[in-house]
């Protein structure tokens, strides 16, 4: 039900452009995992749809990371018209999609099918370790994180992202490295924002990506997603 995945709708101070933006998040109280969640809206001053989604996983008492798109321009919630809420429950091996009408107040509930390609992953996570450091804040008070990890498998890593939470903030950002990483070999450093806290805590791992290739010359794309535990797997064509 609607009453148990909630969400929150803040518009932000017009922009230099005089675009204004809506910051949204939802909490789960139910007693599954949210794998999705959209809200279809209409801004009313320009009679337009805006969507606000996010695909992170949400456990049980959880609070997404922000997510957001355009609002009205005039800044008014009340310029905001809901009309339809989509999210994805996770019951088990099970899962359902469930859209809500908020004008009828009617649900439409369907089963949902994870991608499942059959391909186990040809390099795990646990073969790249990483490790990211916290630097001491710049100038200006940002924190950045300085990140490195180690190729342990048999492949050539191609490219590797850590999608991470930033638990000051709630925000999220990404760890990113696009240099070939042979076997036996450690990335060069990459950087991004850290929490302002400089605490490793508020550091939580959402999701590592990574693209390996065999010696045959076969490439892959691996998704893990850390709260799930679960690998998403795709062959890539040259």
């Amino acid at each position: 039900m609607v009453e148990e995945v909630p969400f929150d709708i803040t518009l932000l101070e017009p922009d230099s452009a005089g675009n204004v933006y809506a910051e949204v998040t939802f909490t789960n109280n139910s007693n599954h995992i949210v794998t999705s969640y959209d809200i279809t809206v209409l801004k009313k001053d320009n009679n337009e749809k805006s969507y606000y989604n996010t695909f992170d996983t949400v456990r049980p008492n959880e609070t997404s990371a922000k997510f957001g798109s355009f609002g009205p321009s005039t800044g008014l919630v009340d310029d905001l018209e809901y009309l339809t809420l989509t999210y994805i429950i996770k019951r088990g091996d099970d899962s359902k999609q469930v859209v809500y009408d908020f004008k009828t107040k009617k649900y439409q509930v369907s089963d949902w099918y994870e991608m499942d390609t059959g391909i186990e992953p040809i390099v795990k996570v646990e073969e790249l370790p990483y490790t990211i450091t916290l630097e001491e804040p710049d100038s200006a008070g940002n924190v950045y994180g300085k990140g490195t990890f180690t190729n342990n498998s048999q492949h050539t890593i191609t490219n590797f992202s850590i999608v991470m939470l930033l638990k000051d903030k709630n925000e999220k950002t990404y760890y990113s490295n696009y240099d070939t990483v042979l076997p036996g070999e450690t990335s060069p450093n990459f950087s991004a924002f850290g929490p302002n806290t400089g605490l490793d805590t508020d550091l939580e791992p959402l999701e590592i990506e990574y693209t390996a290739e065999t010696k045959e010359g076969k490439r892959y794309s691996i998704t893990y997603n850390v709260k799930t535990e679960k690998y998403e797997v795709l062959e890539l064509t040259n």
